[in-house]
């Protein structure tokens, strides 16, 4: 049977993620509008923010996908794509020109739920194996993660 945690975890996932892009998109136009960002690094910044939100798509149907047929190839994709979500999540939290207190807090919640996510795909992936190929396949992704 497909992993009911990790169902959980994308459903909710996808939705706060969608939300947590939103805000900052609206968060980075008032703050273009407030502060002035050193040359280029606005530019930057949107591209990262549209590169984040297209491995979040990419992610979610993978994971999906993967967990309702339990195919332990999509789910190893999915946690391979972890790695750059949370590199995106991670710099938009904390390491971006300027970051407020708001983009702090929703990160740091975006982050647990890949954490979450992470952990029970790895699970179901190393569950629903049927090849010893899937399995390494599954600790790959793991691993990039």
């Amino acid at each position: 049977r497909p992993s009911l945690f990790l169902e959980t975890f994308l459903f909710f996932g996808c939705r706060w993620l969608d939300v947590h892009v939103a805000c900052l998109a609206v968060l980075m136009l008032c703050k273009a509008l407030w502060f002035e960002y050193p040359r280029g690094w606005f530019a930057r910044e949107v591209v990262l923010l549209v590169s984040c939100t297209v491995a979040h798509r990419l992610r979610h149907v993978l994971g999906s996908y993967g967990n309702r047929t339990k195919n332990s190839a999509s789910l190893a994709a999915f946690l391979a794509l972890t790695t750059p979500m949370v590199l995106g999540v991670g710099y938009f939290t904390c390491m971006q020109v300027y970051v407020l207190n708001l983009e702090f807090v929703l990160g740091v919640f975006s982050l647990s739920l890949l954490a979450g996510q992470l952990l029970f795909s790895a699970a179901a992936g190393m569950a629903f194996y049927l090849r010893k190929r899937d399995l390494f396949m599954v600790i790959c992704g793991t691993g990039v993660a």
